[in-house]
């Protein structure tokens, strides 16, 4: 199936691989389809893009990368209406944004929650006493800071498929 996106152009993708969104992204409730990209290379982040518009796309990344001992508690409806009959069935993203002082930004209070073998999802909404929406991405020493520019500058981390 080909989806124009306005990041990538005219794509290529694999019906089977679409995740269907039983409940929208804050914000955007004309997009319900939206498919993985990855960026080609063993780094932690991926485009998330929506199938239905194609100016949605969310640099989204598994939280374990950064945030190790994350492990929220998810509230059963969502996993209900996730159809989530094994936990293992069950895989989170969480949308990056560029921070206010560079480097970037994880939102730990809305993740994307995927029940991987249906390919549903949804973004849920946690305790706001516990999870921040900008939770600043750690960084180890000597590492350096990703910047918005750099999601762009290096279009090249993309795969061929995705990035025209």
């Amino acid at each position: 199936m080909k989806i124009l996106t306005q990041k990538f152009g005219e794509i290529e993708v694999e019906e089977e691989k679409i995740l269907i969104f039983v409940s929208e992204i804050l914000g955007f409730p004309d997009s319900k389809r939206y498919v993985l990209l990855s960026t080609g290379k063993p780094l932690p982040f991926m485009w998330l893009q929506s199938v239905d518009e194609p100016r949605v796309v969310f640099l989204v990344s598994p939280p374990g990368v950064f945030f190790p001992d994350y492990q929220p508690e998810i509230p059963s409806f969502y996993l209900e209406l996730l159809k989530i009959e094994n936990p293992a069935e069950l895989d989170l993203l969480v949308i990056l944004a560029p921070g206010k002082g560079g480097g970037f930004t994880a939102n730990l209070l809305g993740p994307i929650l995927v029940n991987v073998p249906r390919r549903l999802a949804l973004q849920a909404v946690l305790d706001p006493e516990k999870y921040a929406p900008d939770e600043p991405l750690p960084l180890k020493e000597k590492e350096k800071v990703p910047t918005a520019g750099d999601c762009l500058l290096y279009k090249h981390l993309i795969s061929p498929e995705t990035c025209r």
